[in-house]
């Protein structure tokens, strides 16, 4: 007797989504991981996964990478650089799903982008829609995967050997695009001693787990500040945060935060 499963999900025409038939992409598979999905839709995926010999292998990959991300973020010092080659996998990933988008709108410093349980899923990049697998660090393992090599042409990915220069100016407002581009690098300036940052951190809310993805010295709105880019808190969000040189201990001196994803 043939196996039984959910009724499919119907996008807006009324059609069945393929997306989510086997063989899944990377983006259904990083969401199905993230808990993003809504119920119905993940249990469909769940009950064909094996349907999908990729599947379990990719799932298996991204709780490697979510085990180390969580191993490396503890260091609230930033002692512990993200690999060379994780900050590579990410310039190409982010080179390949923002391609041709057009220039992201001005926004609001201080901007929290929510998203509900079904639109967690995906997050805006400019003016296109990018998969959360791509803005989310756990999700880059699936989307180039080690060996695969990609098509599109490689984004310079910011390291922990980027030398100290100019602030970067960011404009007047974080753009998701350009917090992107700045993942994996390493430049804290006043928030170099871990009590300082540590410190920072706490006073702005920031709980002592999240991993640090990445910092860098920065201009926004004729200000100058350190941009502190960590897991947000719910995956797959980032949390982009820009303080002044006397964040520490009590002191949270926020110039502009925003939840992204």
């Amino acid at each position: 007797m043939p196996t039984e499963h959910p009724e499919p999900p119907r996008d807006d025409s009324g059609a069945a989504d393929t997306r989510y038939e086997p063989p899944f992409s990377p983006d259904v598979l990083a969401e199905l991981h993230a808990g993003a999905l809504p119920d119905d839709v993940a249990a469909r995926v769940h009950a064909r996964l094996d349907e999908d010999p990729a599947a379990a292998d990719i799932l298996a990959a991204l709780d490697r990478v979510s085990a180390d991300l969580g191993a490396v973020g503890a260091d609230l010092s930033a002692a512990t650089p993200i690999p060379p080659e994780i900050a590579d996998r990410i310039g190409r990933a982010l080179a390949r799903e923002t391609a041709g988008m057009p220039a992201a709108p001005p926004g609001r410093t201080s901007e929290v982008v929510p998203l509900d349980r079904n639109r967690r899923r995906r997050l805006v990049l400019g003016g296109g829609v990018v998969a959360a697998a791509a803005a989310a660090l756990v999700a880059v393992v699936l989307v180039l995967p080690f060996g695969e090599q990609s098509d599109a042409p490689t984004m310079a990915a910011p390291t922990a050997t980027t030398p100290t220069g100019t602030p970067v100016d960011l404009g007047a407002g974080l753009q998701p695009g350009q917090i992107m581009t700045l993942i994996g690098s390493r430049e804290l300036g006043p928030l170099v001693a871990p009590d300082t940052l540590a410190g920072c951190l706490e006073a702005n809310g920031i709980e002592p787990g999240r991993p640090l993805l990445g910092s860098k010295e920065v201009r926004i709105d004729g200000r100058t500040g350190v941009l502190l880019i960590l897991a947000g808190p719910q995956p797959p969000q980032l949390t982009a945060l820009v303080v002044g040189e006397g964040c520490a201990a009590g002191n949270a001196d926020t110039i502009a935060t925003r939840d992204i994803g």
